[in-house]
């Protein structure tokens, strides 16, 4: 497992760009939707 820091700055940056990144996927990647939907998750638990 690699670990890197971050800033709050980063961390939103980095929510909001993953948001996006979702919302351009439609049903057929539901694999792809449902890893942002657990990296947000986690994301949501360090702010």
């Amino acid at each position: 497992m690699a670990t890197i820091e971050l800033t709050e700055a980063e961390i939103k940056l980095l929510r909001n760009a993953l948001i996006a990144f979702e919302k351009d996927f439609g049903h057929d990647e539901a694999d792809v939707v449902n890893a942002v939907k657990r990296l947000l998750a986690r994301l949501d638990t360090l702010t």
